[in-house]
Order: structure tokens, then sequence, then C-alpha cells
């Protein structure tokens, strides 16, 4: 087997997400494209709504288009939930041991870089490489290691959990505070219209996709450096199995 052929099993069949984790349910992604497209249409509604009303501050809210929209930012946390929960159950019941709690992951979702996972991963790629020799799996990590010491690890100038924090909580509780105690007319309306686009699912995903997009580049780092150290492990593991072996001969 050729270096790019086996590189690209290792990021395809054979990567951490599919050895160990639990594919996406297509019925909740399903289910997430019917929420973004209810959300963004009654967020339209709303914004023309609260364009065109002269209600105050607390009225401006009693419309069915906003009750609307809180059902489908409700909604998308939910299906969070219930997603990362089936993913903590499964990766529990199949490595065994997780150093995350079910809170943990509902929050932060599953760390990938956990020692745990990442080595019962190694173990279980040891197995599916066992028809591979020494001598090619050395050839991938020599070919691997010169492309490592020619890349730079990505940096990202934006911290993407901070914006994410100022722009959906911070600046929407700002915004109300302004309109609840002076701001009135036009700016009132304004400032509504973007606090609930910052709040809603919309922008959400929006954040999702910048994030998404860093996370592809540093991805690619890591997958590098997560082969080189699997093929690190597969042969050490079977240097300790010869060893064992000749000290039984005698």
């Amino acid at each position: 087997m050729k270096f790019h052929e086996h590189y690209s099993r290792f990021l395809g069949e054979d990567n951490i997400y599919k050895t160990i984790g639990v594919g996406q349910s297509k019925v909740i992604n399903s289910i997430l494209i019917g929420i973004f497209i209810v959300a963004s249409f009654s967020l339209l509604c709303f914004s023309t709504t609260v364009s065109k009303t002269e209600k105050s501050f607390f009225k401006v809210f009693d419309t069915w288009s906003f009750y609307l929209m809180i059902t489908c930012l409700l909604s998308v946390y939910i299906l969070l939930i219930i997603e990362r929960t089936r993913q903590y159950e499964h990766i529990r019941d199949k490595a065994g041991h997780l150093n995350q709690n079910r809170l943990s992951v509902i929050l932060f979702g599953i760390s990938w870089n956990s020692i745990v996972l990442k080595y019962f991963w190694f173990e279980e790629l040891a197995s599916k490489y066992r028809l591979i020799t020494n001598n090619e799996l050395k050839s991938y990590k020599l070919f691997i290691n010169k492309e490592l010491e020619i890349c730079v690890e990505p940096k990202f100038s934006i911290n993407v959990p901070l914006l994410s924090f100022l722009a959906t909580t911070l600046v929407p509780l700002i915004g109300f505070i302004f309109v609840a105690f002076g701001i009135k007319g036009q700016e009132q309306s304004k400032i509504i219209i973007l606090s609930i686009i910052l709040m809603s699912p919309i922008f959400l995903i929006i954040i999702s996709r910048v994030r998404d997009s860093f996370k592809d580049k540093k991805r690619n780092y890591t997958n590098m450096q997560n082969y080189s150290l699997a093929l690190d492990y597969i042969l050490e593991e079977r240097e300790r199995n010869c060893t064992v072996q000749d000290e039984d001969t005698y």
C-alpha cells in the first residue's frame, strides 16, 4: 500500500470519529434544517413588525413571530443536548472510560484530544494495521514527519468562543438595557432587531461556520500529528510484544 492510500484510509474510515464516535443522526440533521427555515421566516416577520410598531419595549415582544423564534432557539439547544448525550453514552460504552462527565460533554462537546480516547483509538488502529509490515509503517512515518517539518501550526487571531459569548449574550443584554431605560422610536427597533439576530439560530450557524472553517485548517495539522503518533505507538507496541515473546522463550 502506498503512503497516500494509507493516509487517506487513516483520514477516512479509520479516523477517530468513525472509530470511536457515533455518526450524526440524519433525523436530527433534517429537523435542524427545518428549524433554520422556520427561524428565518419568524425573524423576518418579527423584524418587519418591530420596524413598523410604536409599542412599548415589553409589548413589542407579545407577537407570534417572537414566540416562534424563542421556540426555535430552545429546540436547537434541546437537539444539541440529545445529540451530545447520545455521543457521550456511545463513547463511554465503547471505550469503557471517558474523562468527562455527561454535563461537560453537553456544554463543551467531546474532547477528542483526551489521552484516554486517543490511545484507545491507537489500539484499534494497531489491530486494523496488523498485516502492514514494520518497514511500510516506518516509511509512512518518514513521509509524514517530513510534511510536519515544513508545516506551521495554524493560529487563529480571533477567539471564536469569546466572540460568540459577546455577540449572543453581552451585546443583546446591553442593547435591551438601553431600550428598556430610554431609547425609543427607530433606534429601539434597530437595537431589538440586531439583538434578536445575534441570539437567533441564524447567527449561531454563521459563527459555527466561521469556527469550523478554522477547525478544518487546524484539523489538517492535528491529523498529521496524530498519524505520526499512531504509527509510533503501533511500532513501539510491536517492539514490546517481540521483547516479551523473546523473554518467554528463555
